[in-house]
């Protein structure tokens, strides 16, 4: 598991976690500066749900990323 806590990633390779939240994609540019990480997430966790809290507007960008 990878966690970020103000620009430091600790990393876990004994977790898997079931579900990610990926938090405070307030604006579409967080949005889209976000998508490596939400694909490097599908990648490192394949079988955990991924969710973004973020505003209606971004979704769209959000609907078809892995």
């Amino acid at each position: 598991m990878v966690v970020f806590f103000q620009g430091v990633s600790v990393t876990r390779h004994d977790v898997k976690p079931r579900k990610i939240l990926v938090v405070r994609l307030k604006a579409i540019g967080d949005v889209i500066m976000a998508s490596p990480v939400l694909r490097s997430l599908r990648k490192a966790f394949p079988d955990a749900e991924i969710h973004a809290l973020t505003r209606s507007a971004s979704e769209p960008m959000l609907r078809h990323n892995p």
